[in-house]
């Protein structure tokens, strides 16, 4: 006789979900926030809560339980779609239960089921976290169940090295079942297109233009020669724009920016003015009084400092000499290195380039113990002059 669970959890659902579990370098939960940028941006900012959830349910599991459901292990293979080394996908069987084992705590194994794997059956959870019984997660995806074994595919967190002549035991220890968490983690993840985003934007009455600038995979900056980062005020800014051709002219601008085009002239405004914000900011007309207004700021990858576009908002021309007297205060506290690298242009074919310069270098020096990719967004925000944008 025959008995199957064939319900796996199709190409490892949830696996972003699954992947955090085995990594668990979790040190800041974000909250949700009240106001949505975009559809995507609704959805991802339920992400943190559910690892956090998730993350308690398990310490929950560690801490509580005494004499938890174990099973020992009989055999284990790499599968079919074994990849080290992330893709660490094996098969295992499951001894056989005998009459010695049915006053214990025995292991029903059950798809989604989040397992350690130790080579001593722990008295209490705990115990495994312990370095006399260490231990690898692995998170169950398919039961094959006959008269004469029990068998389980799962994924690990880690290699597992099992030779029988050399190991004594290997069990599976129940810990909790995520088939709950990864529903909830996929739901987060949808592929959202047509009717169903239609929905979403509805209720959350997101201008669709905001998505472009969430969405890696658009077309707006396939062909970006510069990095674009985004203030929140501008975001805000966006998605409160009801004009679909303001929209449309603030998305291609921001096409041709990101490909090294230029304005030949400094606008009247900035040329009126002697601040540091007026050699550092940019303003580029939108439509009737509104302004486009960005920066370059100094981003650190890696082990380098890298130009990048900073957009900031979208203000009518009457706001602007505000926002920049309240930014000079910012943009003072940069070092003189740090402002000269925001100035240098790389230009080739009337096209103005990223540069970059190597982080021990002096230059793109700002304040101590600031976060030069932060610094200058975290104070922009703090100035803010207006509650909605003057759209």
């Amino acid at each position: 006789m025959m008995g199957t669970v064939a319900k796996k959890i199709e190409g490892i659902e949830g696996r972003g979900l699954i992947d955090v579990v085995f990594s668990w370098s979790i040190d800041d939960v974000e909250p949700i926030p009240e106001t949505f940028y975009s559809a995507k941006h609704y959805l991802r900012s339920f992400n943190y809560p559910l690892i956090e959830e998730t993350h308690a349910s398990l310490r929950s599991s560690f801490t509580l339980k005494s004499c938890p459901p174990a099973r020992e292990i009989f055999d284990v293979n790499p599968n079919k779609d074994f990849r080290p080394p992330k893709d660490l996908f094996y098969t295992m069987t499951l001894k056989r239960l005998s009459g010695s084992e049915e006053n214990k705590r025995v292991y029903e194994p059950e798809v989604g089921d989040l397992i350690a794997l130790t080579d001593v059956r722990p008295k209490y959870i705990e115990d495994s976290n312990t370095s006399r019984w260490p231990y690898s997660l692995a998170v169950l995806y398919g039961i094959k169940d006959d008269d004469d074994s029990t068998r389980i595919s799962v994924i690990s967190s880690k290699p597992i090295v099992f030779d029988m002549p050399d190991m004594d035991k290997l069990f599976a220890v129940y810990l909790t079942n995520l088939t709950t968490n990864i529903q909830i983690w996929q739901a987060l993840h949808p592929n959202l297109i047509g009717e169903n985003m239609k929905i979403i934007n509805s209720v959350l009455r997101v201008n669709p233009s905001v998505n472009l600038l969430f969405d890696i995979n658009s077309s707006l900056f396939q062909k970006a020669k510069w990095k674009v980062c985004f203030s929140d005020e501008f975001l805000k800014s966006m998605s409160n724009i009801q004009d679909i051709d303001i929209c449309k002219e603030v998305l291609s601008l921001l096409e041709k920016l990101s490909d090294g085009w230029r304005q030949l002239y400094k606008p009247e405004i900035l040329s009126n003015m002697d601040s540091a914000a007026s050699q550092l900011l940019e303003l580029y007309d939108v439509k009737g009084p509104l302004k486009l207004i960005w920066t370059i700021d100094i981003l650190r990858e890696n082990s380098s400092n890298v130009q990048v576009i900073k957009v900031l908002d979208i203000l009518p021309s009457y706001e602007i000499l505000k926002l920049a007297k309240k930014l000079d205060s910012v943009l003072g506290k940069y070092t003189a290195d740090h402002s000269s690298q925001c100035l240098f242009k790389r230009v080739e074919q009337d096209l103005v380039l990223p540069m970059t310069w190597p982080v021990n270098t002096d230059a793109g020096n700002v304040p101590s113990g600031s976060d030069p990719v932060q610094e200058l967004a975290s104070q922009v925000a703090a100035v803010n002059i207006r509650d909605e944008p003057g759209v």
